[in-house]
């Protein structure tokens, strides 16, 4: 049994700079390392008080460790979702679009109400983009849950990585087919009563209720939809992987 003190000093090498992580893992044979991403589109969200479309692109990330069978020993996930000037957050990660192209409504995040068009200049694209910042970087100010900042987006995606420790690639999929909705994505709530839902939840054993309790305790955001492809950026982790130990050595 040897242990081995693996730092990853960044989620995304040097695309995303990012505080380094350490984990001490017992291992007992060989780890590899796999990088994904994905890209994925998302009509909106909405439209703005001009009835302008907004639109965004996000871009998940993965990065994770696996032993010899396949088996997650450690992953970090993180998204950049950048979109339409007409979105109202003050965070929200702009681009209105390439130099010397025709400008994009712009809203104020405050009045959520639009107060112009954007000037799309080299400076802007610059300044734009240097202003980028992560899901995870964004923290409480991504507000998916400002009712509850225990259950933001980092938070959550937290729960799931600690979750998908032990099982394979394949195993999460699985999971992610049997037990979240067509619908949005989303774990099964046990409590719905939406009419899609009740006879597939009717079908659910009682320890498969209580699993997806516990789970929802922690997470109840999609794996992938189009707020994020990001169980296929850890798929394709696992296609992309190498060894970085070998227990031979």
């Amino acid at each position: 049994m040897k242990r081995l003190l693996i730092a990853l000093l960044t989620l995304v090498l040097t695309v995303a700079p990012m505080a380094a992580l350490a984990s001490e893992i017992t291992v007992s044979g060989d780890i590899y390392h796999g990088f994904g991403a994905t890209a994925h589109h998302r009509f909106g969200p909405g439209m703005d008080d001009t009835e302008t479309p907004r639109y965004s692109i996000n871009i998940s990330m993965a990065s994770v460790l696996f032993d010899a069978d396949g088996r997650i020993l450690y992953v970090l996930v993180d998204v950049y979702e950048f979109g339409t000037p007409n979105y109202p957050s003050a965070t929200f990660p702009k681009f209105s679009g390439w130099p010397g192209t025709e400008g994009y409504n712009v809203v104020d995040p405050e009045t959520r109400e639009v107060i112009g068009v954007s000037e799309n200049t080299r400076e802007l694209f610059a300044e734009e983009l240097a202003s980028w910042l992560t899901k995870r970087e964004r923290g409480a100010s991504y507000a998916m849950r400002p009712d509850d900042p225990s259950m933001e987006w980092d938070k959550q995606m937290d729960f799931f990585q600690e979750w998908m420790v032990g099982q394979t690639v394949a195993e999460v999929r699985a999971w992610n087919d049997r037990f979240t909705t067509a619908r949005n994505g989303r774990p099964f709530d046990p409590e719905s009563e939406h009419e899609d839902d009740l006879p597939i939840i009717a079908e659910f054993t009682d320890e498969e209720i209580a699993m997806l309790i516990d789970v929802r305790s922690g997470a109840t955001m999609a794996l992938t939809d189009p707020h994020g492809l990001m169980l296929e950026a850890i798929e394709k982790a696992y296609e992309n992987r190498l060894l970085v130990f070998s227990a031979g050595n």
